[in-house]
């Protein structure tokens, strides 16, 4: 039947419903449609509940309602006040059309509410309108390019173009045969983040290639350079998952995992901006035979409860660690860890390193102990030599371990190292790097005004207390500092290993443990008051902040606002629509990274627009009553003014 809608009066409705029930459901879907002027789907429903929380099922799979730039972002047609009919489901910046590929043409449409259910199943066709009988995802082929949610199982051959973010749900596999090229179209600007593509696996990925014939995920830039695509990353992943015989390069980090164990072997990790393969969290998958070299941070890194083996594997000329384990238990055999710009093998926040046969030489540091009672075990087949230092900061946590096999002097890999191009350098280089880590001071969205922390480092935190600006730093470092100038005007040391987020409430200094998952009551001179655990231990926490009445801690694996009271009470979430990481409320409004940049939220976590970022990474966020701070990473390697203090100007 043909259904009439509220958006008709702002144009005409192009498609024609057939929909069908297919389970109960106390709210309905009365159509689904497309509006060709703004190239969004518009789904209509018989009431609107409360918003927050909803998911949504495409074809029997749940497909995420915030994916982000090119990717379907599902929101109320209308503002909450306006009392919305329905949803448009479009993408950020809000509201931009739907990329192609994005949704399929036909299919079922479900949305799970809570405290409501699952809405019937409405079946659409918007063959011809929204697009002309594409398939969700193509199988293959250059020419015609890749992208979006992949709903059925799905092989990969040949040159695989990818043209927007790829989505690999629970319940479905990919499988890349040998010989296959990965290429993700690069993006080198800074104004629309969402360009740089990344590919998410929660189901099954299989990605066997052979010594002869591996397979790449790369650039497909004529001139590849680190950072032109963003990484493939796995999330809750299947078990079944395998990455083997591959290459990764010139991404922003080459692999990315979380709560996943694939199995890991001959890979070829290089000229990532970031880490070469990074074990987010709840990781435990053995590696063997990879090559992970040149590389801008970590080669390899592991925080929060990891237990990886590292086994006959080469780590060289990383931007900083070989092989960092932050919180996690790593035990590294047979390996090669060498010329690294910091330490070939660091172990931090009570981590746990065990190290057997081993050559470990040529670093700036052999082997680095941080923050916390770590736990180091090295066999006596392990060698250090030729390092600046070998082991400077460890002699009260080492037990020396008898036998074991003794440290190799070179790996045979099957694979050969293919290189049919050069990079050239170490991604943040300061001299050499091509990728734009710092961006225009000014632009229509935002202006520069000044900036500090020059010689600091990399800066977790920040917030102000009415005339001076707080941060703390990578090594736990909390400064005051002069808000025109940067120069120190307190210094002291925070008692926990990550002091990401901080916030002032007019009489005591805030500061979220992101590590310790823990947020930490201080005096402005250092003095632990107390602390409390966060709401949400498991998914995490980064960013703080005061809104005149409650704490509001910003949830680092989800997209909610937890405001506590003073003694971590949860008084309410507030689920935004995307973003977060860090957190400034401006007396009005919350600013979270995200959007295009720094995006704006209201205080029920509706989008009020975004400006631009002002470097590659924003950390955390503050407003000092007439400007935003932020901390931007730029890179983290470099000892360069990272507090930008911004003045506002059009939100996007």
């Amino acid at each position: 039947m043909l259904v009439s809608m509220g958006v008709k009066r702002l144009m005409a409705v192009l498609a024609v419903l057939f929909f069908v029930s297919l389970s109960a459901g106390a709210v309905e879907i009365l159509s689904v449609d497309w509006n060709a002027g703004l190239g969004v789907m518009v789904v209509e429903l018989d009431a609107f509940p409360a918003w927050g929380g909803w998911r949504m099922w495409v074809d029997g799979v749940e497909v995420p309602m915030e994916g982000g730039d090119g990717q379907p972002v599902v929101r109320p047609s209308a503002p909450l006040d306006q009392h919305p009919s329905g949803l448009f489901i479009a993408t950020t910046p809000w509201v931009s059309p739907l990329p192609a590929g994005a949704m399929p043409c036909t299919g079922t449409l479900q949305f799970e509410i809570p405290g409501v259910g699952l809405t019937p199943a409405a079946a659409y066709d918007l063959t011809g309108l929204m697009c002309s009988g594409a398939s969700a995802l193509q199988s293959g082929g250059a020419s015609g390019g890749v992208g979006g949610t992949i709903r059925q199982d799905t092989v990969w051959s040949g040159d695989v173009w990818v043209t927007s973010f790829v989505f690999v749900p629970a319940g479905v596999t990919l499988t890349i045969e040998p010989g296959t090229t990965v290429r993700f179209k690069h993006y080198r600007g800074y104004t629309d983040p969402g360009a740089r593509l990344s590919m998410r696996v929660e189901g099954t990925l299989k990605a066997v290639g052979t010594a002869s014939d591996p397979i790449w995920f790369t650039s497909d830039a004529p001139d590849p350079m680190n950072g032109d695509w963003g990484m493939l990353r796995l999330v809750n992943a299947s078990s079944a998952s395998e990455i083997r015989f591959a290459i990764l390069e010139f991404a922003q980090q080459g692999l990315n995992l979380w709560n996943s164990s694939p199995a890991l072997s001959d890979l070829i990790v290089r000229w990532n901006n970031w880490e070469g393969i990074y074990f987010e969290s709840y990781c435990r998958p053995t590696l063997e035979r990879a090559r992970i070299y040149q590389n801008g941070y970590n080669g390899i890194a592991m925080e929060q409860f990891n237990d990886v083996t590292i086994r006959d594997c080469y780590i060289a000329e990383s931007g900083t660690h070989g092989i960092h384990v932050d919180a996690s238990t790593a035990t590294i055999d047979g390996c090669i860890v060498e010329a690294n710009a910091a330490a070939g093998l660091s172990v931090d926040d009570h981590g746990t390193l065990v190290v057997n046969g081993c050559l470990v030489a040529e670093n700036e540091t052999g082997i680095q102990c941080g923050e916390g009672a770590n736990t180091l075990r090295i066999d006596a087949g392990t060698v250090l030599g030729g390092n600046h230092t070998d082991m400077p900061s460890c002699p009260e946590t080492v037990t020396w371990l008898p036998g074991g096999m003794p440290a190799p002097s070179s790996i045979a890999f099957p694979m050969p190292d293919v290189r049919p191009y050069e990079l050239g350098y170490t991604p943040g280089d300061r001299q050499l790097d091509r990728f734009q880590y710092v961006y225009p001071d000014s632009d229509a969205t935002r202006t520069v005004v000044n900036k500090i922390g020059d010689g600091l480092g990399l800066t977790w935190s920040v917030t102000w207390d009415g005339s001076a600006i707080w941060t703390a730093t990578l090594w736990g470092d909390v400064y005051r500092l002069d808000p025109a100038t940067g120069a120190v005007l307190t210094h002291w040391t925070f008692p926990g290993p990550q002091a990401w987020g901080m916030t002032y409430d007019g009489e005591h200094l805030w500061i979220n443990d992101f590590a310790e998952k823990k947020v930490y009551q201080m005096t402005t001179s250092g003095t632990v008051l107390g602390s409390f655990t966060i709401p949400d231990p498991t998914g995490g926490a980064k960013g703080i902040a005061w809104d005149g009445q409650a704490l509001c801690i910003m949830g680092w694996t989800s997209s909610t606002i937890y405001r506590v009271d003073r003694q971590g009470n949860l008084l309410n979430t507030i689920a935004l629509q995307g973003g977060g990481g860090g957190l400034a409320w401006d007396g009005e409004a919350f600013w979270v990274p995200g959007g295009r940049g720094i995006e704006r939220v209201s205080a029920t976590g509706q989008s009020l627009g975004s400006i631009y970022a002002c470097s590659e990474g924003t950390w955390d966020l503050t407003w000092d009553g007439q400007y935003l701070w932020a901390t931007q990473r730029t890179n983290e390697n470099w000892f360069d003014d990272k507090l930008y203090q911004i003045r506002i100007g059009t939100l996007q």
